[in-house]
């Protein structure tokens, strides 16, 4: 918390307007304290574009009208099986939520198939077998800045098991 706190308040001095995401290869309402970091980053950075993704099955409609105040956009990837069934239904009531107080713009709901290779996450996806060469130096280290939530700085923003460490 402490290190939150403080790379929020660098980022206040800063004058930051650009984006801050509440979440990195992870789902973020495993920390109970999400909400309370999200109104804390929002009332300390006005100007930010502030975002979380969710895959939604710890989200409740309580959960999201309060963590919806201080975002600017919520993306939820609800996976389903081959029977259609989704992985958090629960995400219905939110849905009604949206409709029934105009905000549904601030949210993209994405279905996505649980077998589905969606990144190969820098070549760590298990389920993926295709070895990708880039033609071009990578510019995400130099767009993206990942805080892992025990406060070291990851070298990719696609390294989801920090394995490669800057600080």
């Amino acid at each position: 918390e402490e290190l939150f706190k403080r790379l929020i308040k660098e980022l206040k001095e800063m004058d930051y307007r650009g984006r801050v995401a509440m979440y990195s290869n992870n789902e973020p309402f495993l920390d109970s304290r999400i909400i309370e970091f999200t109104k804390y980053a929002r009332k300390e950075l006005p100007n930010v574009f502030l975002y979380i993704f969710t895959n939604g099955t710890l989200l409740n409609v309580e959960k999201f009208q309060e963590i919806i105040k201080y975002i600017d956009f919520m993306c939820l990837d609800l996976y389903y099986d081959d029977k259609k069934e989704l992985s958090a239904p629960n995400i219905v009531d939110i849905i009604k939520y949206c409709e029934n107080n105009n905000i549904c713009d601030k949210v993209m709901i994405q279905t996505i198939n649980r077998k589905a290779i969606r990144n190969n996450r820098g070549g760590d996806s298990k389920n993926r077998h295709q070895v990708y060469q880039p033609k071009a130096p990578c510019i995400l280290p130099f767009t993206q800045f990942i805080v892992r939530p025990d406060g070291k700085v990851s070298l990719c923003c696609n390294d989801p098991l920090g394995e490669y460490t800057m600080a």
